[in-house]
């Protein structure tokens, strides 16, 4: 690996670091360029600035969780057995990838219209939809299959996935309140919301 591809590498990888642990706004590039041994202008030569940057690592961690997800089969039958599979492994991993969930809830809130229109930003929508897109077809097979409502396919797959990711980031965000809160480990309730989409979809 050249010595450049080596530093952008580094970069990412302390960035990371630092988000996770100081969150977005109390994130800065000097801190960055200090822990890795160059000087800020070489960050700006890798990334155009902060946001940018985090976009490539939610990018990375993405690519990561859509990745383990093809080891979800499309069989011909069975489409409400291999949706709980699909959120069974979405539970397996977001609890032990907490910090995916952590980092990819900063997107939203801190991303301005014009890092939308970059390309990492299709980059991103494009590997942020294969979760979707595994969950359309499994819809669409159990209609086939008469086990599942007749509803827009689309609209059941983001619905569903959003109310699973949203969940799940709030419990890696708060969870030791959480667990107070409600008296019990909060990641069950991630279980629980599972089930409950799944059967709210069966005919």
């Amino acid at each position: 690996m050249a010595k450049a591809d080596k530093t952008k590498l580094l970069i990412k990888e302390v960035a990371k670091k630092h988000f996770i642990r100081n969150g977005f706004k109390e994130t800065f590039l000097a801190e960055i360029a200090t822990e890795v041994g160059v000087d800020r202008r070489t960050i700006y030569r890798h990334y155009e600035n902060k946001e940018v940057l985090l976009l490539h690592i939610v990018l990375d961690v993405y690519k990561e969780f859509s990745d383990s997800l093809k080891v979800i089969e499309f069989d011909s039958e069975f489409a409400l057995m291999r949706i709980n599979e699909l959120f069974n492994h979405y539970y397996e991993y977001m609890v032990s990838n907490e910090e995916f969930l952590v980092i990819t809830s900063m997107l939203d809130r801190n991303l301005s219209s014009e890092t939308r229109d970059t390309e990492y930003y299709a980059e991103f929508i494009k590997s942020a939809s294969v979760p979707d897109d595994i969950l359309i077809k499994l819809i669409e097979l159990g209609q086939e299959e008469d086990t599942i409502k007749d509803l827009d396919a689309n609209l059941l797959a983001v619905t569903m996935n959003n109310s699973l990711l949203s969940l799940a980031s709030r419990i890696a965000s708060h969870k030791e309140y959480l667990d107070i809160e409600q008296d019990q480990e909060s990641w069950a309730m991630l279980e629980m919301q599972a089930m409950l989409l799944v059967n709210g979809i069966k005919r």
